[in-house]
């Protein structure tokens, strides 16, 4: 049989967004898809104040420590919650509380308080292959993460400022997307049927990870280092959707799914893996341990796969980037144990 079609269908049994791009994510029970992707998700980042350019736990891996929350949560999942704070914690600090409206979007953006001064101003910023321009949340923010950073320079925190990413914002419609203006960023027109919308993530706007794959790599970089390997789980895949009730790497055969009987996805590009999946989740330090990326250098690697594409043959890969094939507005709900229907396959990692 195609080991892609699973008799059983597989169900979400996670669901992640990381509203600052590369602190710890959120878990839900429900959130809501916008047209960028999970509610929330990378809608905000941190950016060298210099020179702009996003940071991330490749280079700052102390970011993994950090906690994240959001008031009130109905921000998830309820399009008219337009005013939340997103709230950061570190141990030994005093929170930081990041104030969002969503009414204050688009590279004109910015808002005043009662006393007329800025809370929000735009900067150009640099996130992978986009330039575009988001809102500096301000000068609290700079100096917390500055402070707990600590290296000698200015980080300043950004807020999305395009469409999509909060449900009670404006959303992308489906003739907007091959708008040119500074604060929309579109997926690679290399990969999928259409290109989509997203925020600050790594390009997609979403990705899927299977449990059973993540059990597999775990139990694989254990055998390579029985007293040494940490313990492996999902938090460093950084996954959107985690799903269960799959065989491990099923995902690699998967083509297109549909999510509860309602909504059409495209695993469009396998997620190629930086360093951070080395990195201890509960410290922010790198492994000491070397097993995880042995195995997956061994296992997981282009080359492994036997990749048609040359420029892969040295990456690793794990875990799937997501399109959604019709636009979305943040109505559709996504839940824990909703199925996934595979409605087509490939013949092999592509």
């Amino acid at each position: 049989g195609d080991q892609g079609l699973c008799h059983a269908m597989p169900t979400i049994s996670k669901l992640i967004s990381y509203p600052i791009k590369s602190l710890p994510g959120i878990e839900f029970e429900r959130i809501a898809l916008t047209s960028t992707g999970l509610a929330l998700d990378r809608t905000l980042a941190l950016v060298d104040a210099e020179t702009k350019v996003f940071i991330s736990q490749r280079s700052h891996p102390k970011l993994a420590t950090l906690a994240v929350r959001v008031s009130p949560e109905t921000a998830f999942v309820d399009p008219s919650v337009q005013k939340f704070d997103v709230i950061v914690s570190a141990e030994g600090r005093d929170d930081l509380v990041i104030a969002c409206d969503v009414r204050e979007h688009g590279a004109e953006g910015g808002a005043r308080d009662a006393g007329g001064r800025a809370t929000s101003t735009p900067m150009d910023i640099e996130c992978w292959e986009w330039h575009g321009t988001c809102l500096d949340v301000g000068a609290d923010a700079r100096a917390w993460f500055s402070a707990f950073l600590d290296d000698g320079k200015q980080y300043s925190c950004v807020r999305w400022a395009g469409r999509g990413g909060f449900p009670g914002g404006a959303q992308d419609a489906d003739d907007g997307v091959d708008v040119d203006d500074a604060v929309t960023r579109l997926t690679s027109e290399d990969y999928g049927s259409r290109r989509t919308t997203t925020t600050l993530s790594d390009g997609f706007p979403m990705l899927l990870v299977n449990q059973a794959s993540i059990d597999a790599v775990n139990a694989g970089a254990r055998a390579l280092d029985p007293t040494g390997a940490p313990n492996i789980d999902g938090r460093r895949f950084r996954g959107n959707v985690v799903v269960s009730d799959a065989p491990a790497f099923a995902e690699d055969l998967w083509a297109t799914a549909r999510i509860a009987h309602k909504t059409d996805i495209e695993l469009c590009k396998p997620c190629s893996r930086c360093s951070i999946p080395n990195i201890d989740p509960n410290t922010g330090k790198f492994d000491v341990s070397h097993a995880l990326a042995k195995h997956m250098s061994q296992r997981r690697s282009g080359a492994a796969l036997d990749t048609a594409n040359r420029f892969w043959r040295q990456a690793v890969f794990f875990g799937w980037n997501l399109i959604c094939t019709t636009t979305q507005d943040a109505r559709t709900i996504l839940a824990i144990g909703d199925a996934l229907e595979i409605t087509s396959t490939r013949a092999k990692f592509p």
